[in-house]
């Protein structure tokens, strides 16, 4: 088995519900969890059509990389996050978002990402400071 570690630690997510995480690359190994659909994983190495990755709760292992998306993802890292209608403080709040939010990043403007909420999946969609995001 080749492994390749990952020089751009890539932010996928999941397609689809009960994404296994497994101890090795292979069902053959032992599973630690599963993911629901939209978990934003960061992709540290492959090994054929198994990734290892992470979580932004710390959980690592190896998932079959069909059951990802090409979608960039994030998360909220903070308690409270502002999204704003632009990118910049000088926008209107649209809301604040909490710690552990799963976002789709679609755009970035300099230190700006454009996201939509996708858990909780109430398609909110604004901006944010990438400082706030995971990802």
């Amino acid at each position: 088995m080749i492994i390749c570690a990952s020089t751009s630690f890539a932010l996928v997510g999941t397609r689809v519900d009960g994404v296994k995480l497994m101890n090795g690359p292979g069902y053959d190994n032992k599973q630690v969890m599963d993911f629901p659909e939209n978990t934003p994983l960061k992709v540290l190495a492959k090994a054929g059509e198994w990734w290892q990755v992470k979580d932004y709760w710390g959980a690592k292992g190896w998932v079959d990389k069909t059951l990802l998306n090409n979608k960039r993802m994030g998360v909220v890292m903070r308690s409270k996050a502002t999204l704003r209608s632009g990118p910049s403080t000088r926008y209107s709040k649209l809301r604040t978002l909490i710690q552990g939010y799963a976002v789709e990043i679609v755009q970035s403007k300099g230190r700006w990402y454009k996201i939509i909420v996708v858990d909780p999946s109430e398609g909110w969609e604004g901006w944010i400071h990438q400082s706030l995001i995971w990802g």
